[in-house]
């Protein structure tokens, strides 16, 4: 045998054990998962789901049937895995699973086939997001699961766009599928909208910087357009929920949302048996009905409501355990003391880049990520904030770290990026742990 092709065997029978172990023990934890009892939400999906049975896809009479709170895209999904036998939690769940798993391992023979330094390191990165992703999210039949695959294909298209290529826009289906993938997370859940309007207004500009002001620039943005457009159609003509922005948007829900941002420091869907349907974390009273917005004449409270909602995106308590009728403290401390690293990994890529580009064109490029990652911490800090909620900033976040690890070039320090990640992390523990100290409701639950 030759040494060359001694070599490609032993390649690749390292890829596939791998692969196995990948999938092995991702398995292991989204078994684990799906026997976690839940409610509520998925009783929602389901009854969307039979009314696309019972009325058809575009009924002639009501069509409010549309929940106020969800968009078309997950109801029909489970609608055609039910016309394949999987209508039940399990199936959906696995079908999650399979997506998730089916994206993680493309991406990772992917780097394996551009022969990337740091293999070890990367593979380890990917098999804790897979972990994470599937054990909190995919075990679950709710719309997170579904957004855990798309997301991930969502931030590798991204990374190989504005690192791979350098931004050159030349590869136009790239860039369609990008965009693409962000509207049907819109679709999905509609909370996405912001990613769906960042998503397209980078494209835009990227498109602008290569082509200036042509005519092959205009044709590009329209099909970019009219792809997108064509993906919402369908929320227009189902959805009679009020406006036409509150049909997309649910602008109905989101004020709703915005009341109980301004009293509430915390809030999760509880879908365990453990108390109320809704926990609420609030020093102005534990009930939406007579929370004390007085606070909101005061900066220094505005903020600290902030940073406590944004806290509450990267602590695992109580969300993660909120899904249990019993539960241990193991899983979420766990997931707590690396959220620090995953945090901070956004932020020391920016300043890498920064510190590294000359070119300000190309340091702009680079500088997406990080910067649609800020965009989703926002969105926690200025909305009622949930662990499950944060999931886009969490795969962005694992994306960002294998960035910097990926590449070469980039100069790094990972011992202060450790460093630092820990002491975050230890800053989520305490302050969402001060958090929970507001709720009678949480208090009785763990007594």
């Amino acid at each position: 045998m030759s040494p060359s092709l001694k070599s490609k065997l032993h390649r690749y029978s390292r890829s596939l054990s791998n692969m196995g172990v990948l999938w092995f023990i991702n398995l292991i934890f989204f078994v684990i998962g799906s026997r976690n009892s839940q409610c509520c939400d998925v009783d929602w999906y389901q009854s969307e789901a039979d009314k696309i049975k019972d009325l058809g896809f575009f009924p002639a009479g009501d069509t409010t049937w549309l929940s106020i709170f969800h968009n078309y895209l997950y109801p029909t999904l489970i609608h055609l895995l039910s016309l394949l036998g999987a209508k039940d939690r399990v199936g959906i769940t696995a079908f999650q699973f399979l997506a998730l798993m089916t994206v993680a391992s493309l991406i990772y023979f992917r780097f394996v086939k551009n022969k990337t330094h740091a293999k070890f390191e990367l593979f380890a990165i990917l098999l804790g997001a897979t972990i994470f992703l599937n054990y909190n999210f995919t075990a679950f039949g709710l719309t997170e699961g579904l957004c855990a695959s798309l997301l991930l294909a969502y931030a590798y298209l991204l990374y190989k766009r504005t690192y791979i290529s350098n931004g050159v826009a030349n590869n136009y289906k790239n860039d369609l599928i990008i965009s693409v993938l962000a509207t049907t997370l819109w679709m999905v859940r509609p909370s996405f909208f912001w990613l769906a309007i960042a998503t397209f207004f980078f494209i835009s500009v990227s498109l602008v910087f290569s082509h200036g002001m042509k005519i092959q620039l205009g044709i590009k943005l329209l099909i970019l357009g009219l792809i997108n457009f064509s993906l919402i159609v369908p929320q227009l003509l189902i959805s009679k929920n009020g406006s036409f922005l509150n049909r997309l948007f649910h602008f109905t829900e989101l004020s709703q949302l915005e009341y109980l941002r301004k009293g509430v420091f915390r809030y999760t869907t509880n879908l365990s048996e453990c108390g109320p349907v809704q926990l609420i974390f609030s020093p102005y009273g534990q009930d939406l009905e007579n929370l004390n917005p007085r606070y909101l004449q005061n900066p220094l409270s505005q903020m600290a409501g902030f940073v406590a909602r944004l806290v509450s995106g990267w602590d695992a308590f109580p969300s993660s355990v909120t899904y249990l009728p019993s539960y241990s403290f193991i899983v979420p401390l766990l997931v707590t003391m690396v959220s620090g690293i995953i945090f901070v990994s956004p932020l020391f890529l920016a300043w890498s880049v920064i510190k590294d580009e000359k070119d300000i064109k190309s340091t702009l490029i680079r500088l997406v990520l990080p910067l649609i990652f800020i965009i989703s911490q926002l969105t926690i800090g200025f909305t009622h904030g949930e662990f499950r909620y944060n999931i886009a900033g969490w795969v962005f976040g694992f994306m960002c770290l294998f960035i910097l690890i990926a590449m070469p070039r980039i100069k790094r320090d990972t011992r202060l990026l450790f460093r630092v990640g820990i002491l975050t992390s230890f800053f989520f523990l305490v302050v969402g742990q001060m958090t929970l100290m507001y709720s009678m409701y949480w208090q009785k639950c763990v007594s």
